[in-house]
């Protein structure tokens, strides 16, 4: 009996994931689930896409509109700067995406989405509709990529809003400027911290079903190997 060991068949489904500080990408990639190949594949295709979409416009803008076409507020997009700075962020997401590396590939997302954002309403002033888009990505960055990653994001969006009344050329606006981007950077930062919320609540319901699922493999093994020692004598 000493002597006896387990057949390969028994050995356990899978080890528990170590969780330390990684994000829930890290750790959803670490787990190896079958949808996430598909979700990888799709981030891939989808940086592809969007990077074409910049150059294509980009382009576009510096050929009709030149040298305006450039970066102009009485422009689409505000011309062809966002667009041309989305697209190095939009080839790293792609890249990291064909390496199966998905938290780099999002962050290269999220990094070309604020700076296009930025950029596209810095010269409309701190009025324009897109500075709205700052709290939802603080919000989304935090949540799925973390605390470091996140708020760094989330830092230089605040940065934009804080600055955001000096391309502003209405003296008789300027107090209005200034409490509008004031509220919208603490919207922005509390949006962060609502993620980071989210992100922890997320992080330790998923240690806890890693753990149960462990404790649960751990126990079908004894069984299995008593069942194995029964069956011998």
């Amino acid at each position: 009996m000493a002597g006896s060991r387990l057949p390969r068949k028994m050995e356990p489904v899978r080890q528990q994931v170590q969780l330390t500080q990684e994000t829930l990408v890290d750790f959803l990639s670490s787990t190896r689930l079958p949808w996430l190949s598909g979700f990888t594949t799709w981030v891939r295709w989808l940086a592809l896409a969007l990077g074409v979409l910049a150059a294509a416009f980009g382009g576009l803008a510096l050929a009709l509109w030149w040298p305006e076409g450039l970066w102009s507020a009485r422009l689409p997009a505000s011309g062809a700067l966002p667009a041309l700075a989305a697209f190095p962020g939009c080839v790293l997401a792609w890249f990291f995406g064909q390496q199966r590396r998905l938290q780099a590939a999002l962050i290269a997302l999220f990094a070309s989405g604020l700076a296009t954002s930025i950029l596209a309403s810095w010269l409309r002033g701190p009025f324009c509709v897109i500075w709205y888009l700052q709290p939802f990505l603080a919000l989304a960055a935090a949540c799925c990529l973390g605390t470091l990653p996140g708020l760094l994001l989330t830092l230089l969006g605040v940065a934009s809003l804080v600055l955001a009344p000096f391309s502003w050329s209405d003296p008789g606006q300027d107090s209005v400027a200034w409490q509008h981007s004031a509220s919208l950077a603490a919207l922005t930062l509390a949006s962060a911290l609502t993620g980071l919320v989210l992100h922890h609540l997320l992080h330790k319901a998923l240690t806890a079903a890693d753990r149960k699922s462990t404790r649960l493999n751990s126990s079908h093994l004894v069984i299995s190997y008593a069942v194995f020692c029964l069956k011998k004598k």
